[in-house]
């Protein structure tokens, strides 16, 4: 099992179990855990129950199959302690967000920590998109929406809403040199 962790170590009210399992968590290696959890006779259920009690993580549901030990990690969410903690620091996120929602009029800026999380989750699936092309991409989503006079989501939702990314179609449109966009719907990409 190769794993690429990249931790930033600070004084903090975890130990080390737990700051694997955030790692492990934000780079959805659900696979990995699991076998911590088997391979290791490591008690995940009660690290992960801890990490909520923290307020590191929030969980929206976790299904623990008590007969065959089993559990889904689908729908876990890190909060932004935690993203502070793991955050892969080769793309500065707080700057990122910072620019990100400079681009939105200020009633559309969104929930601060919801763009962390959403930007953070974004960044790990598109791993091609630059920082640069997704505020290039922004800030031709806030012309078009001014331009149009359409409907503007929330800087968080635009990053994805309900498993669709507006972000990473317009991003799409950039990195494939056709925009202007002209179509908001069908073109969305779940994320």
């Amino acid at each position: 099992m190769d794993l690429d962790i990249h931790l930033q170590i600070k004084p903090s009210e975890i130990c080390l179990s737990e700051l694997i399992v955030l790692s492990l968590l934000s780079n959805k290696h659900f696979k990995e855990i699991k076998a911590i959890h088997r391979n290791l006779e490591t008690n995940i259920i009660e690290i992960i129950e801890s990490l909520e009690a923290k307020e590191y993580i929030k969980i929206i549901d976790v299904f623990i199959d008590t007969e065959e030990g089993d559990f889904h990690l689908d729908s876990i969410s890190l909060r932004e302690k935690a993203l502070e903690l793991v955050e892969d620091k080769s793309v500065d996120l707080h700057r990122l967000i910072d620019e990100f929602r400079a681009l939105f009029p200020p009633t559309f800026r969104g929930d601060l920590s919801g763009c962390k999380v959403k930007m953070k989750t974004f960044l790990a699936k598109y791993k091609h998109i630059t920082p640069e092309i997704i505020l290039k991409a922004t800030k031709e989503y806030n012309d078009y929406i001014t331009k149009t006079n359409g409907y503007r989501r929330q800087a968080h939702y635009f990053i994805i809403k309900d498993g669709i990314s507006d972000l990473a179609r317009y991003c799409e449109l950039i990195v494939k040199n056709e925009l202007p966009a002209t179509v908001i719907g069908d073109t969305s990409k779940k994320l």
